[in-house]
């Protein structure tokens, strides 16, 4: 949050003349970082970020600085409001998604760990990314014996032949 208010207070607080070649990478800076926050800390981190940005911005505009302040009154109250807006919709939007994401999450792995059916997940490259509690039962194998390691070490038998299948990338020879 504190790069967004200095990159908000540097374009709009007058250290950097509208004619400076930092200005649109200023503002163009916390659109990126307000996205980090979205991702990592959430919508209140988020919404944070977006309103001290939109408090520096609004404020600088409103005594002659920064880029939109030479705009006039209308069109650059309209730039100040489109620019704060599209920084709050992004955000909004990059919460939802890792909120969604979240969610989709929870339910595979509770779905994993509640399902009466042995599930590997592997990868491209045939090695094991999880394996619940059934299928570590049904192997005979601890959790730790069983994730990271390629599935045709694992599995055995017709089981086995499926995973060098799956390693080969699926081509049948």
């Amino acid at each position: 949050q504190a790069v967004v208010l200095a990159c908000g207070l540097a374009v709009f607080a007058g250290p950097l003349g509208r004619d400076s070649p930092l200005v649109f990478p200023l503002l163009a800076l916390p659109s990126f970082v307000l996205a980090l926050l979205a991702m990592r800390g959430g919508i209140l981190a988020s919404s944070t970020g977006v309103l001290a940005l939109a408090l520096a911005a609004a404020y600088g505009t409103a005594r002659g600085y920064g880029p939109f302040a030479a705009q006039g009154a209308h069109a650059g109250s309209l730039a100040l409001w489109s620019y704060v807006t599209a920084q709050a919709c992004t955000n909004l939007l990059i919460c939802g998604m890792g909120m969604a994401l979240q969610s989709s999450q929870r339910q595979f792995e509770a779905f994993l760990r509640n399902t009466a059916d042995g599930i590997l997940v592997i990868d491209e490259q045939g090695r094991v990314l999880h394996a619940n509690a059934m299928s570590r039962t049904m192997l005979g194998l601890e959790a730790a014996m069983v994730t990271g390691r390629r599935a045709n070490e694992v599995l055995r038998g017709d089981a086995g032949a499926i995973a060098t299948l799956i390693a080969a990338g699926g081509a049948s020879s």
